[in-house]
């Protein structure tokens, strides 16, 4: 199997229109706000190959507030809703999801 990475210099938008090939690790680290986040997840999530990985970058749950930030919240919002994807690893901050 042919394996590389393909490094997109610009913003994640300005490329998912005409992105049309599979994606094993999708790592989505935007401006951190809920928009998006929730912008990448849904215009890039759609070319996670099954048994491949998403990795949200900054997920912090803010303990005073009790709140998520940005990622965090977009992240959760999936994992409820979206049943393609299933939590892997939480590890620090950043949150990897696997496509199932």
């Amino acid at each position: 199997m042919k394996r590389y990475v393909t490094v997109l210099e610009g913003y994640s938008y300005e490329f998912s229109k005409s992105w049309n090939k599979p994606i094993n690790f999708l790592f989505i680290d935007a401006d951190h706000s809920e928009d998006s986040v929730n912008r990448d997840y849904v215009e890039w999530s759609k070319f996670v190959i099954k048994g491949g990985f998403i990795a949200f970058h900054d997920v912090v749950f803010n303990e005073e507030s009790r709140t998520w930030n940005g990622p965090g919240k977009v992240a959760n919002l999936y994992l409820n809703k979206d049943k393609r994807f299933a939590l892997h690893k939480y590890i620090d901050s950043l949150l990897v999801v696997k496509r199932i």
